[in-house]
């Protein structure tokens, strides 16, 4: 069965259950996120609860795609910013266009998009690896090795709230537009939390540490991996599982969702992964022949860009998994690319540059050289700038 007919299946059972919800007397207000006035069924991977600017959380939006609109870098260091540790978090961008990017000095950092200015920063109690998520409530949110999760106030940094888990938490959080925030901690549990109030909602066990970030599909299934190998598809109102997929190493790479629910990830037994998000069926795999633990970056026209730790980047033909171009770097990367609105595609390697990549031909561009190793992923304002953090503990500005 092809997926457009598995998607108009689901779509149909959806409507059919509405229906008889709404017929045994709940008021349609409650389905707001479900059906338009038209009674058509909406995508439930929306953004509507993220907050409105171009990368307002890790891979961009809750499909972890890695594109944005916003185009033009040169190459140019515009500014940096010191903080006292290595920075291994990726940046977030408000709607106002400040700079959200945590440090392993224990702090979340608010900074000015022109100047790289700090605004404020805010305190955990262990380092923050983890990338911040801005909701359209004018909240952050940011995971920490304090085995917490933290909301903090956009506008001054004060604490909200914040909720510990039994493990570190350097998964980054995705918010649906149910204005739910969902984390995985290394406790190897998926979390579902209120986002206004922290409260606990649910939780998935996985049976080993998380260490990607979870996506929302098209159907709203959150899709996360770890470290026994396993891919899980989880059913977002209720935490229960729909299917899994098990591979042959960890799966530390976060999972990218297609338009037509096809999802991508890579694991540690050296493979790029291609699966039916309905099913969990395999589609292909490509063998690197090194771990993978870049996130894959899905461009509209199907290519697909992701890093491996035998310091190449690849693209490949997303339907098939064909290898179209390969670009070497000097060491391993494990920065997800990024893609801008003109096809350059920017990813950071352990050779302490970041790149700037034909993503048609795969020819190279321009590089810019860091201190120490750049794990951390460039993140693309609206009008093309490029933020990223490095391990000489430094965040920077690109024009």
């Amino acid at each position: 069965m092809s997926w457009r007919h598995q998607r108009l299946n689901w779509m149909t059972a959806m409507n059919s259950r509405i229906k008889k919800v709404l017929t045994a007397g709940v008021g349609a207000a409650c389905f707001a996120t479900i059906i338009s006035c038209g009674g058509s069924v909406l995508n439930f991977g929306g953004d509507s609860a993220l907050a409105n600017s171009a990368w307002a959380k890790f891979r961009g939006g809750t499909k972890n795609t890695g594109q944005s609109s916003g185009s033009g870098a040169a190459g140019i260091v515009d500014w940096t910013a010191t903080t006292a540790d290595d920075i291994e978090s990726s940046p977030a961008i408000g709607p106002d266009g400040y700079i959200f990017v945590g440090s392993n000095d224990d702090k979340l950092y608010c900074l000015n998009p022109n100047t790289g200015a700090e605004i404020w920063s805010f305190s955990a109690t262990g380092d923050i690896s983890s990338s911040p998520a801005i909701g359209a409530n004018d909240i952050v949110y940011v995971g920490s090795r304090d085995d917490k999760v933290y909301a903090v106030n956009r506008m001054t940094g004060a604490m909200i709230w914040s909720y510990t888990t039994s493990g570190d938490v350097v998964s980054s959080p995705t918010m649906g537009e149910d204005a739910r925030i969902y984390v995985g901690s290394e406790d190897g549990k998926l979390y579902c939390l209120d986002a206004a109030t922290g409260a606990f909602v649910w939780s998935f066990d996985t049976g080993g540490a998380i260490e990607n970030s979870p996506a929302i599909g098209n159907t709203g299934n959150i899709y996360i991996g770890s470290s026994t190998g396993k891919v899980h598809a989880i059913d977002r109102p209720t935490g229960l599982e729909i299917w899994n997929y098990t591979t042959g190493g960890e799966v530390d790479s976060s999972i990218c969702v297609a338009d037509d629910e096809t999802i991508f990830f890579g694991s540690d037994d050296d493979r790029m992964y291609s699966l039916n998000g309905f099913t969990g069926g395999f589609l292909w795999s490509y063998d690197t022949g090194e771990d993978i633990k870049s996130s894959p970056a899905l461009a509209t026209n199907g290519k697909l860009y992701f890093g491996s730790d035998g310091d190449d980047l690849f693209c490949l033909d997303s339907a098939s998994g064909t290898v179209l171009w390969v670009f070497s770097t000097g060491s391993d990367i494990r920065s997800s690319p990024a893609l801008d609105s003109d096809g350059v595609v920017y990813v950071g390697s352990q050779d302490n540059k970041v790149y700037a990549i034909n993503a048609n031909t795969g020819a190279f561009i321009w590089s810019v050289t860091t201190g120490d190793d750049v794990d951390s992923s460039v993140t693309i304002a609206g009008n093309g700038k490029l933020y990223f953090g490095s391990d000489d503990d430094k965040i920077y500005g690109i024009d």
